[in-house]
């Protein structure tokens, strides 16, 4: 930064409190034609980035060739994109796929003037260092963008960002161990009295059986075995099956809810609707299993939503809706 400011108001002829907006423009479009390369040109332009809104000129936006962006997007939009297939490819958990994208495409805003391939470890660096002492992230946080953006070197660029051991020596954040909030058996039972309905049943099955919020929204009629009072538990964390116990005090409820499932099932049937979304190609192996009772969602969603081919189906209840409502329930009592 210091070197560019020095350019520039040796060019311009007065000091850098003193720029003008039209000034610094005229000066990087003569850089320009004359041949400045094309990477001095993207140094310059995230100096002016940074430079400009500190000397007030905040309007001037840092002027940058339109042929030049539109090439860095693309290779951006290239490399993203590689790195996405790939961790589909290797069978990554969708959870895990969208969250190592978000920290992808916070790490383009960040250095979307740089061509990505030219990245090396100091920019991932500085990008980990900014979210602890900028945004002031937690440990845990911060080691996951750094686990996305090393994943992210190797399997979209093809190259390692550095010494891993000197780049975990400096970016890798010590967790903290912390003492887990736990509610008591009153506090549990007066969270589940404000809860009514389907919400109910779930956080009771959460905390009865022991499931996730994830893993009792997406639960269908076939993993409830009511006579062996099971309920089993599939692709949960790492992709993995298990069978857990249902308490016996559950098992009137969910055979109310199967019935209420069924019947919503049955009038989707009449709407020309029924169809669930079955796991992996199953649906191309045996199109007749999507309409199965038996695939259907124990807590099915409220709205029939839309296929592209014009196919109408139901996802399951949603588990941002089932933590909002706990949320309130939990404020409530």
């Amino acid at each position: 930064i210091g070197h560019w400011c020095g350019e520039i108001s040796q060019a311009l002829g007065v000091p850098m409190r003193h720029w003008k907006r039209q000034a610094v423009v005229k000066w990087f479009r003569e850089q320009q034609a004359q041949g400045l390369p094309a990477n001095d040109l993207q140094e310059v332009s995230q100096v002016l980035r940074r430079v400009l809104p500190v000397l007030g000129l905040a309007q001037a936006r840092a002027p940058r060739a339109k042929e030049q962006d539109s090439a860095l997007r693309q290779g951006w939009g290239i490399c993203g994109t590689r790195f996405l297939t790939e961790l589909r490819r290797k069978n990554y958990a969708p959870n895990t796929v969208g969250c190592y994208g978000n920290w992808v495409r916070r790490f383009y805003r960040r250095w979307k003037d740089r061509d990505p391939r030219q990245l090396s470890g100091r920019e991932m660096e500085v990008f980990l260092k900014e979210l602890t002492i900028e945004q002031r992230l937690s440990p845990k946080t911060r080691n996951q963008a750094l686990n996305a953006l090393v994943m992210f070197y190797r399997m979209a660029l093809d190259r390692e960002p550095g010494d891993m051991d000197l780049i975990k020596a400096q970016c890798r954040a010590r967790s903290k161990k912390r003492l887990p909030v736990v509610l008591s058996e009153d506090e549990a039972s007066k969270v589940l009295s404000e809860l009514k309905g389907p919400a109910q049943t779930m956080a009771a099955l959460m905390v009865g059986s022991g499931l996730r919020r994830g893993e009792v929204v997406s639960l269908r009629v076939q993993d409830l075995d009511l006579e062996r009072r099971t309920i089993t538990v599939r692709r949960a964390k790492g992709d993995k099956d298990r069978v857990t116990l249902l308490p016996e005090a559950l098992v009137p409820v969910l055979e109310e809810q199967v019935k209420e499932a069924r019947r919503v099932h049955e009038a989707d049937l009449a709407l020309g609707g029924g169809e669930a979304v079955l796991p992996d190609a199953l649906s191309r192996k045996k199109p007749k299993e999507a309409w199965r009772f038996r695939w259907q969602w124990v807590f099915p969603g409220r709205r029939l939503l839309h296929r592209s081919n014009g196919s109408r189906y139901r996802h399951h209840f949603h588990d941002q809706a089932l933590a909002r409502i706990f949320h309130l329930a939990r404020k409530r009592s």
